[in-house]
């Protein structure tokens, strides 16, 4: 969890804490066509699966549960890809 929470901050994500088995990372990116509706599908497309939390009143919230190492890292390396596509 702590390994997933230095990458969100390297990616400028704001998180809550959590002691739980899953983070709620905020992706509001100053980019006109990301949104977490969109990094959601995009994650999705590539068989990553996270929760958005719109219904929740939280349209710019993800839920990412904690994987293994592998998971973990994969989820990191295609979430970054999804934010520096041009």
């Amino acid at each position: 969890m702590r390994w997933l929470e230095k990458q969100f901050d390297a990616l400028g994500l704001g998180f809550v804490k959590s002691h739980a088995n899953f983070i709620m990372v905020e992706v509001q990116v100053e980019m006109e066509d990301i949104t977490a509706a969109s990094i959601h599908q995009a994650l999705l497309e590539q068989g990553v699966i996270v929760r958005p939390l719109d219904a929740y009143g939280l349209p710019n919230w993800l839920r990412i549960t904690v994987g293994v190492a592998e998971d973990n890292l994969r989820l990191i390396d295609t979430l970054r890809s999804i934010l520096t596509e041009d």
